[in-house]
Formats: C-alpha cells, sequence, structure tokens
C-alpha cells in the first residue's frame, strides 16, 4: 500500500509520529523471496538495542518544533535531529495526492480533506510522520497539476511541523500508477524490465529528477531542499536487485547532496540490501501484525555490531505498515510493545481517512480504515475500534519520548460546518447535515421555538458515522411558523466513560434547502459570539444578497461560535 510517505512530527500531542500515504494493497500481496537469511536470537540482539534508542530529552514532537527547517539525519540505526535521537510512529495516507474515494471517482481531493486529515493525525493521534501518493505522469511530461495538489499537502504538512517519506512508484497495478506505468510507455507488460531495460530506467530516473527539482510556491523549496522531506522511497513493495536499489539511492543524493535520506521500498528485509552504504532506511509491512517477525526485522540493524564486523554499517528500520485491525485489542498491544521494546525507529498503520466535505466520513473498504474516533462497541472488542485507535495514539506519543503518566490531553476540537438542511413534505421530515472536524467525537442537535432560548435537545451523541439528523417533528408543528436548529459537539477524554464539553455552538458556513411545492421556506441567518467583532455595511449587504454562500463573511469573522438557522414555514 502506499504512494507518497509524509513523515511528520507536531508538538500538539506528539503521539502519532509517523502518517503514510500509500498504494492500495493488492488482494494478491506476496513478499519477495529472500536473498539471504541471517538468524540471531532475540535476547542476544536485545542486548545492542540501546544504540539504536537512543536518549530523549525532548519529545520528537518538541524538536521537530524547535528546528522547523533542520533536515534529520541518520547515526547508524538511530534518527535524528540537530544531535538529539528521535524516534516517530503515524500512519498511512495513501490518497492525499490522488483520490479513488467518493463521488466523482478517481479525483484531485480537496484542501478541506487534506487539512483534515493532517490535523487530526498531528493534534488529535500525535502522528510525526506519514506516506503519499506518486505524482501521475506520462515518458515525456511532468503532470504539473498532480504536482500542485502534492505541494498543497506539504505545505500543510510543514504548517504542523510535520516530516515526510515519499515513495517513488509502486508494485501494485493501481489507480495512481507504479512499475507498470513506466513499462506501458515502452510497450511491455515485463515488470522486470522496470529494473533492467535501460530506456526504462532512464524513464525513471528523469522522473526522479524532475520530481526533486520542482518548486513549491507554497513553501519556497525545491523539493530536494525541503527539510519537511524526511526521506524518498525508491518504491512500494517492490522487488528490485540490490544493483537497482544501490544505483538509485546513488542517484537520489547526486541530486539533494544527500540532505534528505533513501529508504529502500523492497518488501521483505534483505541483508544483501542492508549492506549497501548508500541505503538509510530499510522496511517491511506486516499483515497481520505479527510481534515476534516484526522484533526480528528491527533487531537485523544490530547484527553487524553484534558480529563487530570492520565495515559494519548500520541502518534505520521502519515497519512501514500494519493491519492494525487485526484481531482484538491485545493482539494490538502486543505488537505495539514489540515494536517500542525491540528498537523500532519508525511505524506507520495503515491507513487514515477524512472527514467527507459535506457530511459523514470518506469511506474505503480495504478492512484497514481508521476513522476517528472510531466507534465503540462495548460488547464485542473484536470491533471496538475506538479503544484500538486509543492505544495507536499512545503508542505514538511513547515512541515521541512521553512517558505513560506524562500523556498529553486530547486537544479541543475543530470547528464543524451545517452543510445543508432539507425539508420534504412528502414525509415531513427536515434533515440536517454537518461537516465534522478534527477531534469531534459526539453531537448533539437542538431546536428552539425562540430566538436562541428555550433550546430543546432531539438527540444526543450522534457521530459522524451519521453525520446528519432527521427531524420529523416539523410538518406536524409547521403552525408555529418559525424554529431554529443549533448543533453543538464534544471532544473526548476515554470515550467509554464520559465527554469533554469544549465548544457548544457551530458555524454555518454554507446553508441550502430544498423547496417543494408545499413549502414556502424563507432563511434568517443571526450570527452569535462571545466577542465584539464589526462588519462593515458593505459586507451585511453582501450577507443579505447571497444568503447560500457566507464563507467570505464568516472568514472575516475568527471569533464566531454560533451561527443560528432560523426557517420560517408557510403551510399551504
Amino acid at each position: 500500500m502506499k504512494s507518497f510517505f509524509f513523515c511528520f512530527l507536531a508538538y500538539f500531542l506528539g503521539s502519532l509520529t509517523c502518517i503514510s500515504f500509500g498504494f492500495e494493497k493488492s488482494s494478491e500481496l506476496q513478499t519477495c523471496p529472500p536473498q539471504s537469511a541471517l538468524v540471531v536470537s532475540k535476547q542476544t540482539l536485545y542486548e545492542n538495542k540501546e544504540h539504536s534508542l537512543g536518549i530523549q530529552n525532548y519529545t520528537t514532537a518538541e524538536l521537530l518544533e524547535k528546528y522547523p527547517n533542520s533536515f534529520i539525519t541518520r547515526n547508524g540505526s538511530q534518527l535524528m535531529i540537530e544531535g538529539s535521537p528521535i524516534r516517530l510512529a503515524g500512519g498511512n495516507i495513501y490518497w492525499l495526492g490522488l483520490d479513488e474515494n467518493g463521488s466523482p471517482g478517481i479525483a484531485y481531493p480537496t484542501e478541506f480533506r487534506q487539512r483534515d486529515a493532517i490535523t487530526t493525525a498531528v493534534k488529535v493521534l500525535g502522528a510525526t510522520c506519514w506516506e503519499q501518493q506518486i505524482v501521475r505522469t506520462r515518458a515525456e511530461r511532468f503532470n504539473e497539476e498532480a504536482a500542485a495538489i502534492i505541494d498543497r499537502a506539504i505545505a500543510i504538512a510543514k504548517e504542523n511541523n510535520v516530516r515526510l517519506v515519499i515513495p517513488l512508484t509502486d508494485n501494485w497495478h493501481y489507480y495512481h500508477g507504479g512499475e507498470y506505468t513506466f513499462c506501458n510507455w515502452r510497450g511491455t507488460n515485463n515488470l522486470t524490465e522496470f529494473y533492467s531495460n535501460e530506456t526504462i530506467v532512464k524513464d525513471f530516473e528523469n522522473y526522479i529528477w524532475h520530481l526533486l527539482n520542482h518548486y513549491n510556491n507554497l513553501t519556497g523549496n525545491y523539493l530536494k531542499d525541503e527539510p519537511t522531506i524526511l526521506a524518498w522511497e525508491t518504491g512500494n513493495e517492490i522487488c528490485p536487485p540490490p544493483q537497482w536499489t544501490n544505483d538509485i539511492c546513488l542517484f537520489i543524493k547526486s541530486i539533494n547532496s544527500g540532505k534528505q535520506l533513501v529508504l529502500s521500498g523492497r518488501y521483505g528485509v534483505s541483508s544483501l540490501e542492508l549492506e549497501l552504504e548508500c541505503v538509510d532506511l530499510y522496511s517491511n509491512h506486516y499483515y497481520p501484525m505479527d510481534p515476534q517477525q516484526v522484533a526480528m526485522d528491527a533487531q537485523l540493524s544490530f547484527v553487524n555490531i553484534f558480529f563487530k564486523k570492520s565495515n559494519a554499517i548500520t541502518v534505520v528500520f521502519f515497519a512501514g505498515e500494519f493491519g492494525w485491525t487485526t484481531g482484538d485489542l491485545s493482539f494490538l498491544d502486543s505488537f505495539l510493545e514489540s515494536m517500542y521494546s525491540n528498537g523500532v525507529n519508525m511505524d506507520c498503520y495503515w491507513s487514515l481517512f477524512p472527514h467527507n466535505d459535506s457530511y459523514g466520513f470518506e469511506y474505503h473498504d480495504d478492512g484497514f480504515s481508521l476513522y476517528y474516533p472510531g466507534e465503540y462497541t462495548p460488547d464485542d472488542l473484536q470491533t471496538n475500534t475506538s479503544l484500538k485507535i486509543k492505544s495507536l495514539r499512545n503508542h505514538a506519543l511513547l515512541m515521541s519520548g512521553y512517558t505513560p503518566g506524562t500523556l498529553p490531553d486530547y486537544p479541543v476540537c475543530g470547528q464543524p460546518k451545517i452543510s445543508n438542511i432539507t425539508s420534504d413534505i412528502s414525509n415531513g421530515a427536515t434533515t440536517i447535515f454537518w461537516r465534522g472536524a478534527c477531534g469531534c467525537c459526539t453531537y448533539n442537535i437542538e431546536k428552539s421555538f425562540q430566538n436562541d432560548a428555550g433550546w430543546v435537545v432531539l438527540t444526543s451523541g450522534v457521530t459522524d458515522f451519521e453525520g446528519f439528523f432527521q427531524d420529523d417533528s416539523v410538518y406536524h408543528e409547521c403552525n408555529l411558523k418559525i424554529f431554529w436548529f443549533l448543533v453543538s459537539f464534544s471532544n473526548i477524554e476515554n470515550l467509554a466513560f464520559k465527554h469533554k464539553i469544549v465548544d457548544n455552538r457551530i458555524t454555518i458556513k454554507k446553508l441550502e434547502i430544498d423547496f417543494t411545492y408545499s413549502y414556502n421556506i424563507t432563511l434568517k441567518h443571526e450570527i452569535r459570539s462571545n466577542k465584539k467583532y464589526l462588519i462593515s455595511n458593505n459586507e451585511k449587504t453582501k450577507q443579505h444578497k447571497q444568503i447560500h454562500d457566507l464563507s467570505y463573511v464568516i472568514d472575516k469573522i475568527s471569533n464566531i461560535f454560533c451561527f443560528l438557522i432560523v426557517i420560517y414555514t408557510f403551510y399551504v
């Protein structure tokens, strides 16, 4: 799975330190055949793990905020920033550059979805790194439109003190392109030629050259000079010969002068690639999760130290993907503990999805999708994703350098938006839709027959898995003429026991009404704020003339916390 892998760190929570945006996993996933095998006992290697763990005086998130323009480097099997050791954890977000989910199908993701995913990962789940998709291109042309979308994702990551790992191609024949694309350009479906055909190799190198020399107007850096990019990955789950990996690594470092690290994208750990001096990181993916296997893979980075070879070369181990939903909570916890205690320097679960632009979530059906805060099912711990997500967050915080007794609180919610209201005389229902926001867990829907008074709770504890609420009483109360609707939202401290209210009003950015032959509906918007603000007469005129698009008015008032909907109904 994968596309660009963006690894990012954030000060807010320091929990997740990696997030991957990658290529989707094939149902026929297989590891590459091993090129050699080396088995050393866990107990023996465990004695050497302190070499990679280092001592952190600051959390990873704090260091990334302190040094936003410093490149992450490698000292043996340890990642470093400005002389301090760091560990990272997070999740994959493979669709961040090109999305296949939702309507109208394959399309570039909106800025809202990019921001929602990144801020959820950083502020709520504490991510410090992630992985994202490659830019689709043609043999002789670089796709600048796709590059602009990725530029925006990189800029958002930079704003959030996030570091990125970007894979350059994919082994699988998936919608966002990969090895098949390069081979098809040259009229062959033999994937081995991707590594052996000089013309195809040159095409791939030209693509790398254009990508690294692309200038991001939003960050003011060429990608080869962007500290936000932790590493370039040679490919996702590919099976190259070691010589090809060596050549591509050297080619990348000839462009970026070695400022950014290089991750071997070979699927399955190869001891031959561990001996390549130009490789900074190696990785493996886990479907299903395997605590013993991830421990053995991580400890290979200590092998050369153990045998005390004169030409000892150590590299960083990265658990690039794991299927976090498999098994019960204790199984996930055992895998996370194995990674933490055996010196894994970076890890990323598969995979994070955002809120939809209108309501609910942007859904994906591979069985490993994470929708924050997950669903709480007290009678079935196998499907209790909310507790598993809490474990992922705690693990990322520990990887970042927090101790169990110092984990930070959950952050204040973002600002949801009421996106649509429809009224239908055929069933006497008014339906309220809202777009969720980072950190929001539950919502209450209230109605009033007075101006901001006498609120009646219609329902409580609604989640973004619904994303809308239908009020069937409007038809029967139509003689009352006027209704006010309000949506309040809640943060979470412990989903199983209590909710922490952090705000009790919602801002309406856009409102649309479906007119029917039996309804005549007029809308009036009233702004409620806890502070004084000014709107010029000109802006008031715009507000009244363009009642269906208030974004430019709302954006000028940063402290608005309430925008009431008033519906006047005249029954015919």
